[in-house]
């Protein structure tokens, strides 16, 4: 592995990044990050999908598979975790994904709609939910992402576990879906979601969130522009809230606590990964916060990190020599 091939977080972000005071809501604590917008424009899927930008089914239909056209002059990010509604059945973003302008695209998602397939609806454009996946959903997804990039595999998640972990869900809120639907456990709990998403604000120039459940840190979201952060502060704080339901409320860490596993969390160095789209994929491993992120021209513009979800800490010459042996296809 040459040089080029390693990214170190802090060096890709800006210099100024920083949290705020909390906003709290039962379990749930969320520290807005904030710092200088990067240097690349680009929109969300939600700003794109209103200019244009559609999620379609592919030709012959594939679980696993969606096509995004892009005809903007501009770059779009899907997110990861992001939530698409219609067509045949609901699915979600597996990896972040930065469309190129005046492309299209085929990129990877999971199903969260298991009873589901329908295929007079196989023409329609899909469209963005309010909701994204809670975050034990998307730590599930990134670690077997993560063990397939490791690999030299495309990032997949395990569709078998994804159903499994929304039916989990389901059953611990007391919720019941005719389809199996993520969507009907937002629906179905909204007086309490709405509540907490009240709580959490966002604030001018936030770039993302470090978010606390029961006291315990689980996932970092962050990209690099505070436009394309405003439109995903909604879902991705529905979903905080859907995980944080039911959970004792216990204390909230502290600012200084928050920002010492930042700090931790940024010392990390990521292997650049070969994904879909424009740049790199970066790969983390790290026992407090492994995830992935999305770097062009050595500027982060999207990172997820997930706390404490068991990936080894490996030095850089580990990282380099460890191949990990695909997940299971169900």
């Amino acid at each position: 592995m040459t040089a080029t091939a390693l990214v170190s977080l802090r060096q890709c972000l800006p210099a100024d990044l920083a949290l705020d005071e909390p906003d709290i809501a039962g379990a749930l604590t969320v520290f807005p990050v904030l710092g200088s917008a990067g240097p690349l424009r680009y929109l969300s899927l939600a700003s794109g999908a209103a200019a244009g930008v559609k999620v379609r089914e592919l030709p012959g239909a594939s679980v696993n598979n969606l096509v995004v056209d892009n005809p903007l002059g501009v770059p779009v990010l899907l997110y990861e975790g992001e939530e698409l509604l219609g067509a045949q059945q609901n699915r979600t973003v597996d990896h972040a994904v930065l469309l190129a302008p005046a492309t299209t695209t085929t990129i990877g998602v999971s199903c969260v709609e298991h009873g589901r397939w329908e295929a007079t609806r196989h023409s329609e454009t899909m469209r963005s939910s309010p909701n994204a996946a809670f975050p034990e959903l998307r730590r599930h997804k990134s670690q077997r992402m993560r063990a397939r990039l490791a690999a030299g595999l495309e990032a997949r998640a395990d569709q078998g576990e994804v159903w499994d972990t929304v039916r989990k869900r389901e059953v611990e809120l007391q919720t019941d879906s005719p389809t199996g639907a993520m969507s009907d456990l937002y629906v179905q709990r909204a007086d309490e979601l709405d509540r907490h998403q009240r709580a959490i604000r966002r604030r001018p120039g936030q770039l993302g969130s470090l978010v606390a459940i029961g006291g315990r840190f689980v996932v970092l979201d962050l990209v690099s522009r505070p436009e394309v952060y405003a439109d995903l502060h909604g879902p991705l704080v529905a979903g905080y809230a859907l995980d944080a339901l039911d959970e004792p409320a216990k204390a909230a860490p502290l600012l200084t606590d928050a920002q010492a596993w930042l700090d931790d969390a940024l010392e990390q160095v990521g292997r650049r990964t070969r994904v879909r789209g424009m740049g790199d994929g970066v790969l983390v491993d790290a026992s407090h916060g492994g995830g992935t992120g999305l770097v062009v021209d050595d500027h982060l513009v999207q990172l997820c990190l997930y706390g404490g979800d068991g990936a080894p800490s490996p030095s850089v010459e580990s990282m380099s020599a460890r191949i990990r042996r695909p997940s299971r296809r169900r």
